[in-house]
């Protein structure tokens, strides 16, 4: 390889859109080298690899014996004077020449001579160094090479806009540190230790979200460090030297992590190339609460759960079920105070954990969008807020002599009923000076700008649709906030949400793919100034095409390759079309059509439709983007207590991402937790006269209004309807049908729905019905069967992961926690988190990788049952709601009406059982379709 193509990989390697937002840990190892070489280099053995990059950094692609080596200080300084400021910075793989012998030796001694020593050292082992050009590495060559690093970080942070990731260099005072401490600062801790570090934060007792001094911090890595990261003795004395300024480094780096932590503590296990990940514990904080009574001066205390992290759908602490409320945030717990508990659920690996503190402040609910009834515990104290304070008896002295430096009416010692035994309350606004010996409340002295709310279609990209607000942490109250341009230089001045909120408001009418920055006027605030964008979310659709979606087999699997007969998207190619001609009348009827006036249909970009436009914007998503983005949605508009659910949210954005994909929004493969968004498309749908297609694919309100104006200059019919009040939680769009009433001559109004659809480039292929294509396409149950005992068999292993078995009588997936189980035919789930699963299925002590939906409806056609139920009259069919259809079956049924299906209690065999209710299905359906799962259809009256 070419020195340049190693420089690339190196890069990309730390550099990617995927590390937005993030600090880069500029650690690499030989080995690691060795592996991101070893794609480019597929033949090679790790032992040319690494000669092949040395080469490249002593001669590039020129090799000779006559050739002197490149100077490891002089080339990189080359290299970046004829850099032309487009591609990655050409000194990168020079950089890390300078890490590698730092992560490579087990000496921890952390000194400049020392490092200069094993440098040169590695060096010379390796013939970069030589007489005639480089003799060794000194603190005068580091200084020669010292921009570099600079120019790396205000590349990272200013040309790239943090958009790649954030590489941030420690500033150190010690004249010994300047030069040296740059590659150093880097080693401190390896990707391998800052990965346990979620285990040692879980041991130590830390709850996410809450604030720990550095002192603390510090206490925290010599009790834990050894143990649960590996640290060795010279890094832990580094901690001790409060003069050492690398031993502040580490403290840092640990509280960075901590603050990014979420709760989870799980691990990963590597052996060899494989990598698994190990369950263990997610810890969630419990936050008191209480409310005032002030007819009776009484105080009622109380708890709430809250984690960024998704709730399992079945978490249940010691009989406390279905908690979760909204943001994160569940609902009231009442439990009696207590200075320190936890409690557990051991299925699910689940922590609520509340830990003891001398002093708890309280902040508003209304300020974090709950009821604001109740007083919520803040670990953050607040200069302009109403805040109580709760505190040992013993410091109450302390807190009324702090509270003397306040003016009279914004410090109160409150005497009320209800106060914890050997507690005092008081009550406090706008703190004029820190408390002198309690760190918690101490004034922030840092500001902080961010975004909040709105929706995100990148690192730091909005649409326009619902604008994110401004919000300053540790604002003083009095502050003027502005967004100046970044190329035109033009300011506005932003006005506040709420007096007394420490929110800003973008304009409406914001400048649109126009980068800006947020700032305060007089005041510059440190760290990375992010511009940010506002991005117009309307003609996204325009630019979907096909080539982002995966091909797909006849059991729905994504293969790779060039095959003949596949599905993509809701279509399937290379089938024998002429096999649908039993299907034709009741999608083709050749009845005369009745005369209808074209409607004039309103499409309102709110609820299901606003989550179908962010996603046509995004192309593609993950899992978590999807949920994260379903959540904010869901909750624009609702204050309070009024975003209740009936049944668990984790379970509505479940089943909300399975009826996007089966309804032809979007293609959604849940083992690699991708979504893509397919093109418009026109689809025909059974109707009794003329022509009814479906609209499906991404969308957009500007496209829609387009549609509904062409459509009816054309004479056709636009319908729009709204999914069921029901269903609303479900986020759904709303259902639109394209209908055409033409005589035969027309084709039945073919021609017509043919110029819209070119005029438009949607998709529509007037002669194929996609729904008989895909259940043409799709597999029979017992192809399945073969196939999977044939090529699916996997190690027997049971995951520590919470563990459920399918019931084929109860149609469910029940927990599982003993030991041994039953491995003669059991169907399992393994859950990690929400969204990560593994099923598989055991048979006579095999274990066999599977799809869930089509193992289902093979552990029933073991057990012999039969749950499937058609009304001919009402053209509905009804499958049980915890049996859902293998993808390309479901994605049939889904499309023949485009409307989300009720669910409905039902006792059709004895046995009362929630049932989806599909409509729209003609009986030609019911003849074919199940028979290739192995079930027969029992007629009922639905």
């Amino acid at each position: 390889m070419k020195y340049l193509d190693w420089n690339d990989c190196i890069s990309r390697y730390f550099f990617s859109l995927a590390n937005a937002g993030k600090n880069i840990h500029f650690y690499l190892t030989k080995s690691d080298l060795i592996n991101l070489g070893r794609k480019y280099l597929p033949e090679n053995n790790d032992t040319d690899i690494w000669e092949d990059y040395i080469n490249a950094i002593k001669f590039d692609e020129h090799v000779s014996t006559t050739q002197s080596p490149y100077s490891p200080i002089d080339r990189p300084l080359q290299l970046a004077a004829s850099w032309d400021g487009q591609s990655f910075p050409p000194y990168i793989a020079y950089l890390v020449l300078y890490i590698i012998p730092l992560t490579e030796s087990d000496n921890g001694n952390f000194n400049s001579n020392n490092y200069y020593g094993r440098i040169n050292e590695f060096l010379r082992k390796n013939g970069v160094l030589n007489e005639r050009v480089q003799k060794k590495i000194t603190s005068v060559n580091f200084q020669k090479i010292s921009h570099l690093w600079n120019n790396l970080e205000e590349w990272s942070i200013i040309t790239k806009n943090c958009d790649l990731g954030i590489f941030e260099l420690k500033k150190f005072g010690n004249p010994n540190w300047i030069y040296v401490g740059k590659p150093l600062s880097q080693c401190l801790f390896s990707p391998k230790e800052i990965r346990k570090l979620p285990e040692l934060f879980l041991e130590a007792g830390l709850v996410p979200g809450s604030t720990y001094s550095e002192e603390q911090i510090k206490k925290i890595l010599l009790k834990f460090g050894k143990t649960y990261l590996g640290v060795n003795d010279s890094t832990l004395r580094l901690l001790n030297d409060e003069r050492n300024e690398l031993g502040h480094s580490i403290i840092e780096i640990t509280s960075r992590e901590y603050k990014k932590w979420k709760g989870e503590s799980h691990q990963l296990i590597q052996n060899g190339a494989d990598e698994k990940i190990k369950r263990n514990y997610t810890v969630a904080p419990l936050f008191l609460q209480f409310e005032i009574h002030q007819n009776t001066e009484t105080i009622n205390f109380s708890y709430r759960l809250y984690s960024s992290n998704d709730y399992p759908v079945d978490l249940k602490f010691d009989g406390l079920e279905n908690i979760y409320e909204t943001r994160g945030w569940s609902k009231t717990i009442k439990l009696p105070f207590r200075e320190k508990f936890e409690l557990k659920d051991e299925f699910n690996r689940w922590i609520a954990r509340f830990p003891s503190k001398e002093i708890r402040l309280f902040r508003s609910g209304a300020s974090i969008q709950l009821s604001n009834q109740y007083w919520v515990e803040s670990d953050v104290l607040s200069k302009t807020d109403k805040m109580y304070l709760l505190c040992r008896t013993e410091l109450g002295d302390s807190i009324t002599e702090w509270g003397k430096c306040f003016k009279p009416s914004n410090f109160e010692k409150l005497d009320i009923e209800g106060l914890p035994d050997g507690y005092e309350l008081f009550f406090f606004q706008y703190p004029p000076k820190s408390h002198p010996e309690i760190y918690q409340l101490s004034i922030p002295s840092g500001k902080l700008i961010q975004l909040a709310g709105g929706l995100r279609v990148g690192f730091r990209t909005y649409l326009n649709l619902n604008l994110p607000e401004v919000e300053l942490i540790n604002a003083d109250g009095n502050e003027e906030v502005y967004i100046e341009f970044r190329q035109s230089g033009n300011r506005i001045t932003l006005g506040k949400k709420i007096t007394n909120e420490n929110k800003w408001q973008l304009p409406d009418d914001i400048e649109l793919e126009a980068e800006f920055y947020i700032r305060l006027q007089k005041e510059i605030l440190p760290g990375p100034e992010i511009a940010y964008s506002v991005i117009n979310a309307n003609n996204a659709c325009m630019s979907l095409d096909s080539s982002l979606l995966s091909k797909r087999d006849l059991f729905g699997r994504v293969i790779n390759g060039n095959t003949q007969l596949y599905a993509e998207g809701s279509n399937v190619f290379g089938i024998n079309w002429k096999m649908q001609q039993g299907f034709v009348p009741d999608f083709m009827p050749i009845s005369l059509p009745s005369s209808t006036m074209p409607t004039a249909s309103e499409y309102f970009n709110e609820r299901g439709n606003l989550l179908l436009n962010y996603l046509t914007v995004k192309k593609e998503a993950t899992t978590l983007e999807f949920y994260d983005v379903f959540e904010n949605i869901n909750g624009i508009g609702l204050t309070g207590n009024e975003a209740e659910y009936s049944i668990n949210p984790s379970r509505i954005k479940r089943i909300s991402l399975s009826l996007y994909d089966f309804l032809g929004y979007l293609d959604y493969d849940y083992q690699s937790n991708r979504i893509v968004v397919n093109p418009p498309q026109l689809i025909l749908i059974p109707t009794k006269q003329g022509r009814k297609t479906l609209l499906i694919g991404g969308r957009d309100k500007v496209f829609i209004d387009k549609i509904i104006s062409k459509a009816s200059r054309l004479g056709l019919v636009v319908d729009i309807y709204q999914q069921q009040e029901a269903n609303s939680l479900f986020l759904i769009p709303d259902t639109i049908t394209i209908s055409a009433s033409m005589p035969p001559q027309t084709g039945y109004g073919v021609r017509e729905l043919k110029t819209l659809c070119n005029e438009l480039r949607i998709i529509f292929n007037s002669q194929e019905i996609v729904q008989f294509g895909l259940q043409e396409f799709s597999a029979s149950i017992d192809e399945y069967e073969r196939f999977v005992f044939t090529n699916n068999e996997t190690f027997p292993e049971d995951y520590n992961w919470a563990r459920k078995i399918f019931n084929p009588q109860t149609l469910r997936f029940e927990k599982e926690s003993s030991i041994d189980f039953d491995t003669s035919y059991t169907l399992v789930e393994y859950k990690l988190r929400e969204w990560e699963y593994y099923h598989k299925l055991w048979v006579n002590g095999k274990c066999f990788n599977v799809d869930k939906n089509w193992a289902r409806y093979m552990a029933i056609k073991w057990a012999g049952r039969q749950v499937i139920f058609y009304d001919s009259s009402k053209q509905i069919v009804a499958i049980p709601a915890s049996l859902p259809l293998p993808r390309l079956f479901a994605e049939s049924v889904a499309l023949l009406s485009g409307r989300m299906p009720l669910t409905k209690s039902l006792n059709l065999d004895g046995r009362q059982l929630w049932y989806v209710l599909h409509e729209n299905v003609p009986s030609i359906f019911i003849q074919n379709f199940f028979m290739k799962l192995g079930q027969t259809v029992e007629l009922k009256s639905l």
